[in-house]
């Protein structure tokens, strides 16, 4: 009769693992966002401004100057 008594299982490990995956669910998502935010921009360099000049254009005249100077 004592043996009816006994569960013959225990939902204490299965629930304790199901908590465990909700947390780490729950971290990855939270990283996911910080990731997805991103950082500040910082303000541009003059160095970073300079690279981004562009040069000027070769014409006619310019060429006609060199070959001059040649």
């Amino acid at each position: 009769m004592a043996l009816q008594n006994l569960p013959l299982y225990n939902f204490a490990n299965g629930t304790l693992m199901i908590i465990i995956f909700a947390l780490v669910c729950v971290g990855l998502v939270i990283a996911l966002f910080m990731f997805m935010g991103g950082s500040p921009k910082l303000p541009d360099t003059e160095d970073e401004q300079e690279k981004q000049q562009v040069p000027p254009q070769v014409t006619q005249d310019n060429m006609e100057k060199t070959e001059d100077q040649q």
